[in-house]
């Protein structure tokens, strides 16, 4: 059977009166000449319009809609962030020299972080403007290779954050003010939160 050349939009539009007079002149042309499958579908965009303005005169319960809105919370929801909790596990300044004994501003310091499923590894290198540049990584505690956060923030403690969307597994922070910080690194599935991280020589 040949398909008939009038879409199914030109059709709801001229039922609908949206179609501009041309078109609309058309389409009345072809259904007069006798075209079933368009007079068809007419019928058919006629019968569900008034179904639908029959079932817009009934309201749906109160209690049914709550219903639907769980079923689809539940159905598309999106997955819960685990917040972990990484605790210090390495302190470089429990083994390095005095600042300055080696003509520097002071040694750069490592510590490491640890959650049940990751290792987090921090290095803070001295400035000669008297500030720190800040480094972190985070390691799968198994497998191999490192994970590139999709966000990563360091808070001091007036609650000033500090955004950073790194572009490789190494994030880098220039220019940080000695003291205490929050560091969270957002991953896929959790964010691994530092909440002690202690920024240059302690205080």
């Amino acid at each position: 059977m040949k398909r008939c050349g009038i879409t199914f939009e030109t059709l709801a539009d001229f039922h609908d009166g949206r179609a501009d007079a041309e078109s609309a002149a058309r389409v009345r042309e072809h259904v007069d000449a006798g075209c079933t499958q368009c007079r068809e579908t007419l019928a058919w965009i006629e019968r569900a319009g008034g179904t639908m303005r029959d079932a817009a005169r009934h309201p749906v319960p109160e209690r049914l809609l709550d219903r639907m809105h769980a079923v689809y919370a539940e159905r598309f929801r999106q997955p819960a962030r685990r917040s972990l909790m990484a605790w210090l596990t390495f302190d470089g300044r429990a083994t390095q020299m005095p600042a300055g004994a080696r003509g520097t501003p002071g040694p750069a310091i490592q510590l490491n972080y640890s959650t049940e499923e990751h290792d987090v590894e921090i290095w803070e290198e001295p400035t000669a403007e008297g500030r720190w540049y800040v480094i972190g990584q985070v390691l799968p505690r198994e497998g191999e290779g490192t994970l590139t956060p999709s966000e990563v923030s360091l808070t001091d403690r007036d609650g000033v954050t500090r955004l950073v969307a790194p572009a490789m597994p190494e994030v880098h922070l220039p220019s940080v003010a000695a003291g205490p910080y929050t560091m969270v690194f957002k991953l896929a599935d959790a964010n691994i939160v530092i909440s002690d991280l202690v920024v240059g020589g302690g205080e």
